[in-house]
């Protein structure tokens, strides 16, 4: 009887030690700058997300060490809504729903929408794009999910690959084909399909600027790149019906990388693009790379770029501070390294190792 009442006993204590443990190794997350999306190697499905903190350093796989479990998937854009952030990923296929200050996942992945690419929220709707698959040929989706159930509410059929996406005085622009689809989100209808009259370009990603113009990135496979402005602040009317829209004259950027990677200025007065020689990866993991600037109010390109390296994937502007930041991916083959630069091009820090893939930088004064 003693024997048993001693083996008891240590099986108590073991439970307590191991509850203990387990209490005390439970990830709470440092104060950060920004999240860094890491999206992963295609083959590996090793997308994660690591943490800039407020000391300088990098914490890294915070979702995992949140969660105890890996994303296993390729992470293609983040973003950040109020409390949450929403992961698009692909491989797995499926947007995961996080909360922005302990990492957590606050919901089951959302399945069942195709191959998700980006996302902008309207009222209580996050709108994602969405493809059937990488041919070009494929059709394509916005899927809206209501934050508050979770759940995909509505698909929107569209004819193309739709890319990025953003909201703009209560309408939403989606960049699919040679231009932008305008979609009603009262109604979730498309009232418009905006065309861009040059031939054999493909839209790309949206950014506004200081005067409320919309511009709109666009590549081809046979390498014409370049930008487009929309004016939009004053042409929803009231029924319901988009006035005559047209594209400005196409402005070619040379060199643009092949996902046609843009961002804006706080002030909203220039326009930075990725240029890249070749596609970086690899088989180019040491690819010549610039983020460059076009100044918007004079149309303007300066001779030289703005930042050069090797291995650049993407980048994003701080809109606190205009800071860019920037990473070369090594080739997707091991761990990133990311650089920030100040708003003149200057290099302000030696390099921060983060995740395979750093390609995006979510800041938390992101709307």
């Amino acid at each position: 009887m003693k024997n048993t009442h001693w083996h008891l006993s240590l099986v108590i204590l073991c439970l307590f030690t191991l509850l203990a443990c387990d209490k005390k190794e439970e990830f709470v997350p440092a104060d950060y700058i920004c999240i860094i999306v890491n999206q992963g190697n295609l083959s590996s499905s090793n997308g994660s997300l690591s943490i800039l903190k407020t000391d300088g350093t990098v914490d890294q796989e915070v979702y995992t060490k949140a969660n105890r479990w890996k994303l296993a998937s390729i992470i293609e854009s983040v973003t950040l809504h109020q409390d949450l952030l929403i992961l698009m990923c692909s491989n797995e296929d499926k947007v995961e729903i996080i909360d922005n200050k302990t990492f957590k996942s606050v919901c089951e992945p959302i399945r069942g929408i195709g191959i998700p690419r980006y996302c902008t929220v309207y009222q209580n709707g996050a709108y994602v794009t969405c493809t059937d698959s990488w041919n070009p040929n494929a059709n394509g989706q916005v899927c809206k999910i209501d934050l508050a159930t979770k759940k995909v509410v509505e698909k929107i059929s569209l004819n193309g690959i739709p890319e990025g996406i953003k909201e703009l005085n209560g309408l939403l622009y989606v960049a699919t084909g040679n231009g932008v689809a305008v979609i009603n989100p009262n109604t979730d209808e498309i009232i418009r399909h905006i065309e861009i009259y040059e031939n054999g370009i493909t839209a790309k990603h949206l950014v506004t600027d200081y005067e409320g113009k919309l511009w709109v990135s666009f590549t081809e496979t046979d390498g014409k790149t370049g930008i487009a402005s929309l004016k939009t602040s004053e042409d929803f009317t009231s029924n319901g019906t988009l006035a005559d829209l047209q594209f400005s004259s196409f402005i070619p950027l040379k060199n643009m990388d092949m996902w046609g990677t843009i961002d804006i200025t706080p002030d909203g007065k220039k326009l930075l693009y990725l240029s890249a020689e070749g596609v970086v990866g690899a088989q180019n993991a040491e690819a010549e790379t610039a983020i460059c600037s076009f100044d918007i109010a004079t149309n303007t390109l300066p001779s030289d770029p703005l930042i050069t390296g090797t291995g650049f994937y993407g980048f994003n502007v701080n809109p606190l501070n205009g800071d860019i930041y920037t990473a070369n991916v090594n080739g997707f083959i091991t761990n990133s390294v990311t650089y920030i630069y100040n708003a003149a091009g200057k290099k302000i820090n030696d390099g921060l190792i983060t995740g395979v893939g750093s390609c995006r930088f979510v800041f938390k004064s992101e709307p």
